[in-house]
């Protein structure tokens, strides 16, 4: 069972799904019955479901909140209203990085806010362009609103809240950090603690990447036959 942290959800407890599981919510997506939305919405069921697929494929490759992909309004405490729009075509870019070994590597950067204690800053979200199936949806959905809408126009133009009801009906146990929970435990099998906060975790200590830190149980098992030895 899930329990709340402060005004935040842990998922302690919420065992991480495989990357094929991501993969079958996608699939799900075309199963899914989509009307045209009430009071002549701009979206027809067939933008829908290309919406819906970039949108599950951005929020595990990314980590990042659904607030933070599709934009929120919150109030402080001391009552000022505090508006993050989301994220834009203009927010994505393509570029190339080479590693120490001379290897070449194609990547799509997108700027997001993050929020922090009701502060947000910039900061940029690497993902391999080679990552499929999950890169070539969010390329079809950007290339898509592009056309369409424009370099201004919002990649999400959905509420934080519909965005959830939409995963929910994919998956009930779905909440706002759910995506982002399973990549960074996914990824947490390949990168320290301090790589995940620098890179994807942005948060203000190591201590929260720790807890990712679990190890693969072959590791382990490994290790446990190795100490029959001493």
């Amino acid at each position: 069972m899930r329990r709340k942290v402060g005004r935040r959800m842990s998922m302690r407890g919420i065992a991480p799904v495989p990357r094929d599981y991501i993969i079958k919510l996608i699939e799900k997506v075309d199963y899914m019955n989509y009307g045209y939305q009430i009071g002549g919405g701009k979206y027809t069921p067939e933008e829908q479901r290309m919406r819906n697929k970039a949108l599950i494929s951005l929020l595990y490759l990314s980590a990042r909140r659904i607030s933070e992909i599709v934009g929120r309004t919150t109030v402080t405490k001391d009552g000022k209203f505090l508006e993050w729009s989301g994220v834009r075509v203009r927010d994505f870019s393509k570029r190339k990085y080479k590693d120490r070994d001379g290897n070449i590597y194609d990547a799509l950067v997108m700027r997001c806010e993050i929020l922090k204690k009701s502060r947000p800053y910039q900061a940029e979200v690497i993902m391999l362009m080679d990552d499929e199936p999950f890169i070539s949806y969010i390329l079809s959905w950007l290339e898509y609103v592009k056309k369409k809408w424009g370099m201004n126009a919002k990649l999400f133009d959905i509420t934080p809240t519909r965005s959830l009801q939409i995963l929910k009906a994919l998956d009930p146990g779905i909440n706002n950090h759910w995506f982002r929970h399973m990549r960074l435990s996914h990824l947490a099998e390949y990168l320290n603690p301090y790589q995940l906060t620098e890179r994807i975790g942005h948060w203000e200590s190591v201590a929260p990447a720790v807890a990712y830190v679990h190890g693969r149980v072959s590791e382990y098992l490994k290790a446990v036959e190795q100490a029959r030895r001493v």
